[in-house]
């Protein structure tokens, strides 16, 4: 499949994942505040145990090297809410797979692997990713820092902020365009107000309907803090 890493905003590891409709979940996992963390590829061990398993249900697990290969769950979720954590497994797969007999079966492993911990198990499928919300995140996702940015960080942000989002909500041009002349009157490098776009809207300070696209060719409709939580207390 294909492979796409990035750093994790909750841990700060790389993460691995191995195709588009993984990314997008993870992507969505990195947003949410309610994951206090997550692991990809958890592996499924003792080995031993998924053998049973896949023999008791008659099917064979892939071999590597000569032996049955560790069976991975996509996905393994720390979930927090009000102080209490709770464990969810998730696998990931495109909804045509879900009608491969021997995709059903290896699943089922997984199934009855978490529900002998008790762990809340589900498959998650393109059908339940929210397409425009996780390439909004995909966009921000690398400017949450300003580590990479020291002559941004220097700069008196306290100050200029305030400015660039009253240029972003007084106009009627496409964001990118708005930025640009930010950037002039202001004297930053070209490109550095959209990155501070970015970077407000990684960090949760400035808010705008995740569900929509953001497309830097159209103007970009800023929310107020009380109208963005409304809509996330909604979701």
């Amino acid at each position: 499949g294909k492979v796409s890493r990035f750093k994790s905003w909750k841990s700060g590891r790389v993460i691995q994942v191995f195709s588009d409709i993984e990314l997008k979940f993870a992507y969505l996992l990195e947003w949410s505040d309610a994951v206090a963390d997550y692991y990809e590829q958890f592996p499924l061990l003792p080995l031993e145990e998924t053998i049973v398993l896949a023999e008791r249900l008659g099917v064979s697990l892939p071999m590597e090297d000569g032996e049955p290969r560790v069976r991975t769950t996509d996905f393994v979720i720390d979930v927090e809410v009000s102080g209490i954590q709770t464990r969810q497994a998730r696998s990931i797969k495109p909804a045509s797979e879900l009608q491969v007999k021997k995709t059903v079966l290896l699943l089922e492993i997984e199934r009855r692997y978490w529900e002998a911990r008790t762990t809340d198990w589900a498959i998650a499928t393109e059908r339940e990713i929210p397409d425009a919300m996780a390439s909004n995140i995909e966009w921000v996702h690398d400017a949450r820092s300003l580590e990479d940015h020291q002559r941004l960080a220097r700069m008196p942000l306290s100050d200029v902020l305030p400015g660039l989002r009253a240029a972003i909500a007084d106009s009627d041009l496409p964001l990118a365009h708005t930025c640009l002349d930010f950037d002039r009157r202001v004297g930053f490098d070209p490109g550095s107000s959209l990155f501070l776009v970015r970077h407000q809207l990684a960090n949760k300070v400035w808010h705008v309907d995740m569900s929509k696209p953001i497309d830097t060719g159209e103007p970009l409709e800023l929310l107020e803090v009380s109208t963005a939580i409304e809509k996330r207390d909604v979701a």
